[in-house]
């Protein structure tokens, strides 16, 4: 793929359509991705306890 700095503004903005058109449709999935870590359960914080 071509560098960005080496595209014309009529390329740059094709494909900024583009990716905002992948975006919408991932957005309209309505998928609810958690991606931290998880509570530690109370056998976890026992353990921690002294």
């Amino acid at each position: 793929m071509t560098a960005y700095k080496d595209l014309s503004k009529e390329e740059l903005l094709e494909l900024k359509s583009g990716l905002e058109a992948q975006f919408e449709e991932v957005k309209a999935k309505g998928l609810k991705l958690d991606m931290s870590r998880g509570k530690p359960s109370a056998d976890q914080l026992n353990l921690s306890m002294g």
